[in-house]
C-alpha cells in the first residue's frame, strides 16, 4: 500500500506464469511438487485467518505459479471477516462449486475450515489430475459435497503413497470439527504423507499420466487466464491490507453484474412454460436393486420438459411427470444441450451411474415435478433441450415414500445481486433421518428459474429451515410459482443412501 498527494493505491508485482488450473489440464504433478505448492498455500491462508479473512474462493485458477513454481494466492475478492460468518448481504452463496465446503452449500457458518476443504480439494486435484467429483452442474456439485465421502487419491493413483488417503478424507469432512484445526497443520500432515509408502497396487512410483476429458479441457480453457498478470502474493501483512481493499471494490463492482437473459419456446413473457410442452422419451438402463419397489413392465414412459430459461450461461429446466401410475426414485439422466441447427453444444449427466449423487432426480412422483441446472457453453445459447432418463420407472403405489411438508415460502426481494432466494420450513412424516432437497420455480422478468437447497439429516417430524437460492443472475419482480421438496432417498425403493449425521 503506498500514498501519494494524499492518494492511497495498490503496489501490485508483475508476475509472469501461469495458473496452476492450466497446469493441471496436462494431469497431476509430481507428489512432491503437488505438496510444496499446497504449502505456499497454506502459508497465505495462514497469514489471511491471522488477520480475520476466510478467502472462500481457494481453486487452481487462483493459484499461480511463476517460472520457479513459486505459487502465489490471488483473487482476495469474495474474501470474508470472521465475525461475518454467513451469505452475503444479498443471501448468494459464491465462490466455485467445485471446491466448496459443504457448511457453504447449507449456508450456515463459515470459518477459516471452509478453505482448508477447498485446499485438500486442491491437492487431491494436484495428485490425481481431475477434480474431487464429477460434474459441472450446481446440483450435481452439491449433491457430491453434501453426501458423497471424499475421494481416495490411491484410487486414481496408485503410485500416490497411501498416507494422502486419511490426509485429503480430514481435510474434505463433512463436518468442519472433523477437519484439521488451522491450514498449517494441513500442510503438515501433507508433507508428512510423502514418507508414508505407496498403496499395494502401486506397480512403479512415476506419476500416472491422466488426461481430462473434452468437456473438462474446455471447461479449463474458459478460466484461462492471460500468462502475465497483476497479482498479489499473499504473505505478510501487506498481502492482507490488499486483500481487503480487493474485497472492497471487487464487491462494489459485483454487485452491478447481471446476466443477459435468453429463453425459448415460452407462452408469456413472466413464465418458461411452453405452449406445447415437449414429451420426451426415456430410457431405462439399470437393472432393479435388490429388494426395491416394483419395476413398471412398460418403461417407455414420458418426461415433460415444460420449459426452460437461459440467463447467461445458466440453464434452468422445468420436467413434469405426467404419468398417473408410475414415478422415479434417484434416477440418473442425461440433459443435452442443442444449438440453433441441431449441433449439441455440451451434455449434462453422461456416464451418470444409477442412484448416484451426481446428475440424479432425486424424486418425480406422478403429477410431480422437478428443476434442473445446467451450465451453458459460455458464449453459446440453447435452442432446445433433450433429457434422458437412465433409471427404472417404478409402479408409485408399491414406493410410499416419506412427504416432506412445506410452510412459510417467500420469495425474498430483487437486491440487484444474484438470482432469487426462497425461504421456509420443512417437516419430514417418516423414515428419518434422510435428506431432502428443495425446488423452487421462481418467475423473473427473464422466465422461470429454479432455486434449489439440499437439506441434509432431517429427523422425522423435525422442522427445519432453508433457503434456496438460485445462480441466474435474473432480475425481478420475483413471484414464486411453486415449490417441492423429496426425500432424497425412499426405503425399498431404488438405490439406498443414509445420511451421514
Amino acid at each position: 500500500m503506498q500514498q501519494t498527494h494524499g492518494q492511497l493505491y495498490v503496489d501490485m508485482r508483475l508476475i509472469e506464469g501461469n495458473d496452476l488450473n492450466s497446469v493441471l489440464v496436462n494431469g497431476p504433478m509430481p507428489v512432491d511438487k503437488a505438496v510444496r505448492i499446497v504449502e505456499q498455500v497454506a502459508k497465505a491462508l495462514q497469514a489471511a485467518h491471522k488477520a480475520g479473512l476466510v478467502h472462500r474462493d481457494v481453486k487452481p485458477s487462483n493459484i499461480l505459479l511463476d517460472e520457479d513454481d513459486d505459487a502465489y494466492l490471488i483473487d482476495f475478492g469474495l474474501a470474508l471477516g470472521t465475525e461475518q460468518t454467513s451469505l452475503t448481504q444479498a443471501g448468494m452463496m459464491i465462490g466455485s462449486w467445485h471446491y466448496m465446503a459443504p457448511e457453504r452449500f447449507r449456508g450456515t457458518d463459515v470459518d477459516a475450515r471452509a478453505d482448508i476443504y477447498a485446499l485438500a480439494c486442491v491437492l487431491y486435484e494436484c495428485l490425481t489430475g481431475i477434480r474431487p467429483f464429477a460434474g459441472d452442474t450446481l446440483e450435481s456439485q452439491m449433491a457430491a459435497h453434501l453426501t458423497d465421502s471424499p475421494p481416495q487419491p490411491t484410487v486414481t493413483r496408485p503410485d500416490v503413497p497411501a498416507g494422502f488417503d486419511p490426509v485429503i478424507a480430514k481435510g474434505m469432512a463433512k463436518n468442519p470439527d472433523d477437519r484439521y484445526p488451522s491450514v498449517a497443520e494441513f500442510a503438515a500432515a501433507a508433507r508428512a504423507a510423502i514418507e508414508s509408502p505407496s498403496s499395494p497396487g502401486a506397480l512403479h512410483s512415476a506419476p500416472t499420466t491422466i488426461s481430462r476429458s473434452s468437456k473438462d479441457i474446455a471447461t479449463s480453457a474458459r478460466w484461462k487466464r492471460p500468462s502475465k498478470r497483476v497479482i498479489v502474493r499473499a504473505s505478510g501483512a501487506v498481502a492482507i491490507v490488499i486483500a481487503i481493499c480487493l474485497a472492497f471494490f471487487l464487491g462494489q463492482s459485483l454487485s452491478g453484474q447481471s446476466g443477459k437473459a435468453i429463453e425459448r419456446n415460452r407462452s408469456n413473457p413472466t413464465s418458461s412454460a411452453q405452449s406445447n410442452p415437449s414429451k420426451v422419451p426415456t430410457a431405462s438402463t439399470s437393472d432393479s436393486p435388490p429388494g426395491s419397489a416394483g419395476i413398471a413392465a412398460d418403461t417407455a414412459h414420458d418426461v415433460e420438459v415444460v420449459g426452460f430459461v437461459q440467463v447467461g450461461d445458466s440453464l434452468n429446466v422445468r420436467l413434469k411427470n405426467p404419468n398417473p401410475d408410475v414415478g422415479l426414485v434417484r434416477s440418473p439422466f442425461e440433459l443435452a444441450m442443442i444449438e440453433q441447427g441441431g449441433a449439441v453444444l455440451a451434455t449434462e449427466g453422461q456416464g451418470g451411474l444409477p442412484g448416484a449423487a451426481v446428475n440424479t432426480i432425486y424424486q418425480l412422483p406422478p403429477g410431480g415435478e422437478y428443476g434442473l441446472e445446467a451450465r451453458v457453453p459460455s458464449g453459446k445459447t440453447v435452442a432446445s433441450v433433450q433429457l434422458t432418463v437412465l433409471g427404472r420407472w417404478l409402479r408409485w403405489d408399491t414406493v410410499n415414500p416419506p412427504t416432506v411438508t412445506l410452510t412459510d415460502a417467500a420469495v425474498g426481494a430483487d437486491t440487484g445481486f444474484g438470482g432469487p432466494s426462497v425461504t421456509g420450513r420443512l417437516t419430514l412424516d417418516k423414515d428419518g433421518p434422510l435428506n431432502v432437497v428443495v425446488k423452487a420455480f421462481v418467475r423473473t422478468s427473464a422466465g422461470t428459474v429454479v432455486s434449489d437447497v439440499f437439506v441434509d439429516c432431517v429427523k422425522t417430524g423435525q422442522q427445519r429451515t432453508f433457503q434456496a437460492r438460485s445462480f441466474a443472475e435474473a432480475r425481478g419482480p420475483y413471484e414464486l410459482d411453486k415449490i417441492v421438496a423429496y426425500a432424497t432417498s425412499v426405503k425399498g425403493a431404488g438405490p439406498q443412501y443414509t445420511p451421514q449425521c
